[in-house]
């Protein structure tokens, strides 16, 4: 169990670990069978955000202008826990 993606996949904003166009539901692998219950989800139109039911926030896709919050400009092909947020 976990959150699925699906749409159309450039700079990694599915976090499915590829940049392609997903047509159908896929589970994201990084956050699929995780110890953290994924309670909500953002999609934006160049990034995703996760939040966890412990507030753990994760985010994957275009990092330009520091958009992720991991302190660089990287993009993201998988959802990575936002370091500056964590508990």
């Amino acid at each position: 169990h976990g959150p699925v993606a699906f749409g159309c996949g450039p700079r990694g904003r599915l976090g499915l670990s590829h940049e392609w166009t997903e047509p159908a539901p896929c589970l994201v692998p990084a956050l699929a069978g995780s110890r953290s219950r994924i309670v909500s989800v953002a999609a934006g139109e160049t990034h995703s955000l996760f939040v966890s039911a412990e507030g753990a926030l994760f985010a994957c896709g275009c990092g330009e202008y520091g958009r992720l919050g991991h302190g660089n400009e990287e993009d993201q092909l998988e959802p990575r826990q936002v370091d500056a947020l964590a508990h």
